[in-house]
């Protein structure tokens, strides 16, 4: 009878085919890959393997290898399962949070390649931020903010200075300094001053 290993699903055969379960084979033992010495362990029993008594060999029933390989088999399906359900837990999470992005601020979009991957580290994070729970709105304005696109915690310039979108003079009290991501805190004049998020969290 040829008997076929229950992995052959897996594309691996019986390695002893035909011969009965009770019949043995000599297999190279694995604790000192056949040499029969460990090495470092010279001063243990002249560094003897004990797994083999020195003989670098083991005696093992066929049907013993055939249930290591069905359990080898088994382990490697279930490894290969787990890892295609994260995948696909991952792949998902992605969609909804680009989506989710993306309907927030559809700019966003530009920084994702055409598998939705995001292209830069910031986009990244932004993804990583909802898929942690974060809300959108908040992630949007960070992402916003961190790539120079808007300003935030705006509030009366304190001191005079002059605007710097236009360089008119600006009165301390008359005009808007809100902080930037690249160039610090800025200050416009009224006729200059950006659209900035109300809230100071970023």
């Amino acid at each position: 009878m040829n008997e076929q290993n229950p992995a052959r699903g897996e594309g691996s055969r019986d390695p002893y085919p035909g011969r009965p379960g009770h019949e043995r084979v000599t297999e190279t033992c694995g604790k000192c890959s056949g040499t029969g010495r460990l090495v470092g362990f010279e001063a243990i029993d002249n560094g003897r393997c004990w797994s083999c008594g020195g003989t670098g060999t083991h005696s093992v029933l066929i049907s013993s290898i055939r249930a290591r390989l069905r359990r080898q088999a088994r382990r490697e399906a279930e490894t290969a399962q787990a890892q295609s359900e994260a995948q696909l837990r991952l792949t998902t999470e992605l969609e909804q949070a680009s989506a989710a992005l993306i309907e927030a601020h559809p700019p966003f979009a530009d920084a994702l390649d055409e598998q939705g991957l995001p292209l830069t580290a910031l986009a990244s994070a932004a993804l990583a931020d909802v898929r942690g729970g974060v809300p959108v709105a908040e992630v949007i304005q960070d992402y916003r903010w961190r790539t120079g696109e808007i300003l935030i915690n705006p509030r009366p310039n304190r001191y005079p200075t002059r605007c710097h979108e236009c360089r008119a003079p600006v009165l301390a009290g008359e005009g808007q300094t809100a902080e930037h991501i690249h160039h610090g805190w800025l200050t416009h004049c009224s006729k200059h001053a950006p659209i900035t998020p109300t809230s100071n969290e970023r």
